[in-house]
């Protein structure tokens, strides 16, 4: 509840602001992200879906606020003798970045860094013949980082790739289902890499 407040609050002053001075934007994102976690043999991917509210600080730095959701979260799914584990990476972003602009053209070339915060649960699902298996294991959050760059067309639509880099610890006991390796002998108290990448496409609104 406190970080929801706090993110309403930012937002408010960046609108206040940007409305002031003509000068704040705002843009919505989907395109296409996929999973680089540390020892996970597979990769999921899946949609991204998210807002950003920016103000540009000079005509070639823009900093702002994003939200984005992995719409339906990163699949996986493992199969032994006795049956089969599902499992549901729910993954969201809550961060700060700045978009630095190499151009001032109608084609404008950027580059980007961030910083946030990485949060989310696990959804698992073991189906078997001796019995059924669901539950729903706690991540603690972690505070990753964003690199990467695109393109802004025409003040509007725009193209980009982020790559973003974090770990996170499991909130599980040893003796619950590892829910990043299929190794049982993984120590889940360890913090684990959770990093991703995403290719964007967005339409921004200039105010």
């Amino acid at each position: 509840m406190k970080l929801r407040l706090a993110t309403v609050f930012v937002l408010a002053l960046m609108v206040g602001a940007g409305f002031a001075q003509g000068q704040f934007a705002v843009s919505f994102f989907t395109g296409y992200t996929m999973t680089a976690f540390e020892d996970q043999e597979d990769a999921a991917g899946t949609l991204p879906l998210g807002v950003q509210l920016g103000y540009m600080a000079t005509p070639q730095l823009e900093v702002g606020i994003e939200v984005s959701d992995a719409l339906g979260g990163f699949g996986f799914e493992y199969e032994d003798v006795y049956g089969k584990l599902e499992q549901t990476v729910n993954y969201m972003n809550f961060g700060l970045y700045g978009r630095y602009f190499l151009s001032d053209a109608n084609m404008k070339p950027f580059l980007k860094a961030g910083v946030g915060l990485f949060t989310g649960n696990i959804d698992l699902k073991y189906t078997s013949e001796l019995g059924n298996f669901e539950e729903t294991s706690k991540i603690k959050s972690g505070i990753g980082f964003t690199v990467g760059g695109g393109v802004l067309l025409n003040e509007k639509f725009f193209v980009g790739f982020d790559y973003n880099i974090v770990s996170r610890e499991p909130d599980v006991d040893e003796d619950d289902i590892s829910a990043f390796s299929a190794s049982s002998s993984d120590d889940s108290s360890e913090k684990w890499g959770m990093n991703t990448w995403a290719v964007k496409v967005g339409y921004r609104v200039n105010f």
